[in-house]
């Protein structure tokens, strides 16, 4: 998850200057000339609860058009790579072999090394097992032992049930680190190999692909599930995950918090104006002062665009695979 998901950019005060909506950057919404919760109110239509309610959905959505944004231009800007690899480990194609249950947890672990701009994602997870029942897969952060993802899967025996999913992580520190798996206790299941080749031994089971190192790996379940405590396993024990690795901003994103924030504030600042002018309540404020709201959307919108510029310029390319730097001079030869 990006950082600035649950980061307070804007914020907004009462009468009396205490947080109605936090504010962790020191940007408030109704710092900005005309907005006020009394001309929020007197303009709220009704599918939306108050007028508290509405500014939430405002600054919600002003953000994530901000963020939007911000991908779209630095990828214009930096010429981003969108994926870098893209593979399936766990192969299911041949279940002629048996795995007995195991008091481990038995899956894969997914190792990113010297690319903090890069992040996983795994899109779909495959289980083969000789089992009817619910299965728990979960995501390990193997610096911690900390649960990040888990989904349950609705296994049948002897059948390849899949699932899709929409994991994406991305490591805080140097080399995402990561175990996906499932509690084997109770659960048979096939011997399946790392890659259409098998590697069930190949380099102590491990396969490394261009950026990302893959390998079929189980932990006991009396330990925690960290990088020390990784043991060998030969196969997945019929799990499969399609994944990839892809680049993405968003570190860059959460360092320049501070300079997005009043960027944010006056999107929320526009988009409330023209709530008000567009509103169909029959109130003061939308009777007789529809056009001065109108003219501080304008104001606001163009105050936007100059602080987004000035942010996107600030911006210093980072080294790394993922970013290319397009110029906008170009060479010309002559004779």
């Amino acid at each position: 998850m990006n950082c600035l998901e649950s980061y307070d950019l804007v914020g907004f005060r009462n009468e009396c200057g205490e947080d109605l909506i936090p504010s962790e950057s020191g940007y408030y919404l109704n710092d900005l000339p005309g907005i006020n919760k009394s001309a929020v109110s007197d303009s709220i239509n009704k599918e939306n609860k108050n007028a508290l309610s509405l500014i939430e959905k405002v600054i919600s959505l002003s953000k994530k058009l901000t963020l939007d944004k911000i991908r779209r231009d630095t990828i214009q800007r930096w010429g981003i790579k969108s994926v870098l690899e893209s593979e399936t480990t766990g192969v299911l194609s041949d279940l002629d072999t048996n795995q007995d249950q195991q008091a481990y947890n038995v899956g894969q672990r997914f190792e990113i090394g010297n690319n903090p701009n890069s992040e996983l994602f795994i899109s779909s997870i495959s289980l083969a097992v000789r089992f009817t029942g619910d299965v728990v897969v979960k995501m390990w952060d193997l610096s911690d032992g900390s649960v990040m993802k888990e989904k349950t899967i609705a296994c049948e025996d002897g059948k390849i049930v899949s699932t899709p999913v929409y994991w994406k992580v991305q490591s805080q520190s140097k080399n995402l680190n990561v175990f996906v798996g499932y509690n084997a206790t109770s659960v048979p299941s096939y011997k399946t190999g790392l890659t259409p080749s098998g590697c069930f031994g190949c380099k102590g089971g491990v396969k490394s692909y261009t950026y990302t190192d893959v390998s079929s790996r189980r932990v006991l379940l009396s330990d925690n599930v960290l990088q020390k405590s990784l043991i060998k396993q030969s196969g997945t024990s019929g799990l499969s995950l399609n994944w990839s690795t892809q680049c993405s901003i968003d570190k860059i994103l959460c360092s320049a918090a501070n300079l997005i924030a009043p960027v944010v504030m006056y999107k929320a600042g526009e988009l409330l104006c023209l709530h008000v002018k567009y509103s169909n309540r029959l109130s003061n404020v939308v009777l007789f002062m529809n056009d001065d709201y109108d003219e501080l959307a304008k104001t606001y919108s163009s105050d936007f665009n100059m602080l987004f510029n000035e942010m996107l310029n600030s911006f210093v390319i980072p080294k790394g695979v993922c970013f290319v730097c397009k110029s906008s001079v170009k060479m010309i030869k002559t004779g």
